[in-house]
């Protein structure tokens, strides 16, 4: 009887020890996951900033393009008016000689 008591005596020290690894290994689990909760907390935040900045920079670009766009139009506005100009000066040349021209004759 007594050899049986130890058989379970040690039986129960066995489960014991066991129960007391599975906890152990329980809260290690608990304490992985809450760190992983809290990495993706802030791979989360960090994604809100991207995105954020992202959208600023696409609201500057399309501020960018719409400035360039009036910009193209301006020099394609002073193009046309400096080959305007250019052409009266090109009229008033040749009238100019036609005038000399006709002095001399």
């Amino acid at each position: 009887a007594i050899m049986e008591e130890k058989h379970v005596g040690a039986k129960l020290a066995e489960e014991v020890s066991a129960r007391h690894r599975v906890q152990h290994q329980l809260r290690q689990v608990a304490s992985e996951l809450t760190t992983a909760q809290q990495a993706l907390s802030a791979t989360s935040a960090e994604l809100a900033n991207v995105t954020t900045a992202l959208r600023v920079v696409g609201e500057a670009a399309e501020a960018s393009s719409e400035a360039l766009a009036a910009t193209h139009g301006a020099l394609e506005a002073a193009a046309a008016g400096a080959e305007e100009e250019q052409q009266r000066a090109a009229e008033q040349a040749r009238a100019a000689e036609r005038a000399e021209e006709a002095a001399r004759e």
